[in-house]
């Protein structure tokens, strides 16, 4: 078990995952290049006389992910609910799909935190810049929305050296580790 009293710096992403609704398996998302996290607050105040006598925030249920990401063409379309018909794929107004979003988060010292998002959908579509003159492939960043599932939470983390035997990143599941123990 990890000694929660040391910290644990985020510092490096890498193995990806996306599994949208409708499939039974996870898929690659990618290669991702930077990942930041946002969680939205909403802040609770009291007042007596003119003054604040106390402040409190909480979660509202609501955050983004913002990726910088070199993503499978497949699993783009599938994120913007693009329809693809005789080998042409097309953007119409079709709200984007939803799916879970899985990653592995190590630290300076190659600890590994496993992190779920279960309930994601694309904020926009991708703003894309074409530029001739650059000599690296630029990634996408990408704006994802997530929001609370069935058991109200909307996020899930457990560190690697947590895990029982046999459990690999490919089969780690937060979400149902959290309902089977607090169900």
């Amino acid at each position: 078990m990890r000694n929660l009293n040391t910290d644990f710096n985020e510092f490096n992403v890498r193995s990806a995952l996306i599994q949208f609704d409708d499939e039974v398996s996870a898929s690659s998302f990618g290669c991702v290049g930077k990942m930041s996290r946002e969680f939205e607050v909403t802040n609770i105040t009291k007042k007596c006389e003119g003054r604040t006598v106390l402040k409190k925030s909480k979660p509202t249920g609501e955050g983004t992910l913002t990726l910088n990401v070199h993503v499978p063409v497949a699993v783009a379309r599938k994120m913007k609910s693009m329809l693809v018909k005789n080998n042409v794929a097309a953007q119409g107004t079709d709200i984007f799909k939803t799916f879970k979003y899985k990653c592995i988060v190590s630290n300076e010292e190659n600890a590994d935190e496993y992190q779920l998002y279960p309930n994601c959908a694309l904020n926009g579509l991708p703003e894309i810049e074409i530029d001739d003159e650059s000599e690296e492939v630029a990634e996408v960043e990408m704006e994802i929305g997530f929001a609370t599932d069935e058991y109200g939470n909307m996020y899930y983390t457990e560190f690697k050296e947590d895990l029982d035997e046999g459990v690999t990143f490919e089969s780690w599941d937060g979400q149902a580790r959290w309902n089977a123990t607090n169900g």
